[in-house]
């Protein structure tokens, strides 16, 4: 399962470690970052920030620029569990399974798609299954769009608008229409990491969940580099 490239962007936040483990939010955040100052011997080297490590993801208030989230990877989502009790440990790593095998659920249907029409269709219900998160995590109006715009834009480096007129189509022409199946599942993909992570960070409006969809776009385009040409 973890040879899947879109696994490797899994994350889970503090929020939601905090949730299952049934501690205070603050606390959780407390215990994460001790657990990165002694795993990277930050002490060590002060100038080195924490969403500078790999697998770590921090997000600031925007009024008091204090730490309000973190997010963190298997490996340390693993390693802060090890300061916790058994009932607690346990939760989460089940916790992570379930989001494993969602995802891989999902995956597996896109790169077992042998034609462009079967990658189509996946990628469909993929799209649906996307839109229905951005909506129950409050997304209105242009957000929908700016969300996609968010993953478009670091998977191909552009927004829907600007990829259309570079192929030459019209603005009522479906964008993914006119995508290689490469380009169909890496929009897939960055679309079930954002709606993983919209769910687990409990984001709620356009802005947040923008940052999140930006986020998983630049995370899997890292993985699966394909440009529209």
């Amino acid at each position: 399962m973890d040879t899947l490239p879109v696994m490797k962007s899994l994350t889970m936040s503090s929020r939601e470690i905090a949730e299952l483990t049934g501690k205070r939010h603050s606390d959780v955040l407390r215990d994460i970052k001790n657990m990165l100052l002694q795993v990277h011997d930050l002490q060590d080297n002060a100038n080195l920030r924490y969403e500078q490590i790999q697998g770590v993801k921090v997000e600031y208030d925007e009024h008091t620029k204090r730490i309000s989230l973190i997010s963190l990877d298997k490996n340390h989502t693993l390693t802060l569990l090890t300061g916790y009790e058994a009932k607690a440990r346990f939760k989460v790593i089940k916790r992570w399974q379930e989001l494993e095998d969602q995802i891989a659920s999902q995956a597996n249907k896109l790169t077992n798609a042998l034609t462009w029409e079967q990658q189509r269709q996946a990628g469909k219900k993929v799209r649906a299954n996307f839109t229905g998160t951005l909506k129950d995590h409050g997304v209105k109006g242009f957000g929908f769009a700016q969300c996609t715009n968010g993953i478009y834009r670091p998977l191909f480096g552009g927004t829907a608008s600007q990829l259309k007129q570079e192929r030459g189509l019209e603005e009522k022409d479906s964008l993914r229409d006119d995508m290689s199946g490469e380009e169909l599942i890496a929009s897939a993909f960055a679309e079930i990491v954002a709606s993983q992570r919209l769910d687990a960070n409990e984001d709620q409006g356009n802005s947040r969940c923008y940052k999140t969809c930006k986020a998983s776009g630049k995370d899997v385009g890292g993985l699966l580099v394909k440009k529209l040409n």
